[in-house]
């Protein structure tokens, strides 16, 4: 039941002990917002958007465009250690970038083939849309933090003003040189 400003004034009027006890929880919520609001934009400026700024898809692309996407994106993805968080071949539609923690890539055998650690990126194909697979599997050597930018998220801000020209030809020439390179079969 939605109750509009003036029917909700003249109930707590007319029911005067409900108002203190409503009050209170309309603060308290205020505040719990408050404080995530808070908590968020720490945990932006301290891990992500240091994070997506070492990212080469990323790197020299005004702070402005980098706190839009981060902006999207949602809480840590967590994986424990000796876990897999993505199998080479698998569906995908993101970029995942380290927060926090050490990976071992692998290829479809097994064999290692690299190593992670906070900062790096990997899928920036799949966010790009020039590929929908997975090309490594990833698992944890620690418990690991990570977050997601999702494909059609990014493409969201990406086409949304003031962020124009700029930055949707630069992407726009990294998808051209990403498409030719897996054309040609070079390494991605």
């Amino acid at each position: 039941v939605k109750i509009q400003g003036a029917a909700l004034e003249a109930a707590l009027t007319s029911y005067a002990e409900e108002r203190d006890p409503i009050e209170a929880m309309m603060d308290a919520r205020v505040k719990s917002n408050q404080e995530f609001v808070k908590r968020r934009r720490d945990w932006l400026e301290t891990f992500v958007l240091p994070s997506m700024a070492k990212c080469q898809v990323f790197a020299g692309l005004p702070q402005e465009f980098l706190e839009d996407v981060g902006a999207t994106l949602s809480a840590d993805g967590v994986v424990q250690a000796g876990e897999f968080f993505t199998l080479a071949g698998a569906s995908a539609d993101s970029m995942l970038i380290l927060l926090e923690g050490q990976v071992r890539a692998e290829d479809r055998k097994g064999n290692p083939i690299g190593f992670l650690y906070p900062g790096a990126s990997v899928g920036e194909i799949a966010m790009l849309g020039v590929l929908n697979a997975r090309l490594a599997t990833l698992r944890a050597i620690t418990d690991v933090k990570y977050v997601a930018v999702e494909s059609f998220l990014f493409q969201k801000v990406l086409g949304h003003e003031p962020h124009g020209t700029a930055e949707v030809l630069r992407f726009e020439r990294l998808v051209a040189r990403r498409k030719r390179q897996a054309e040609l079969g070079l390494p991605l």
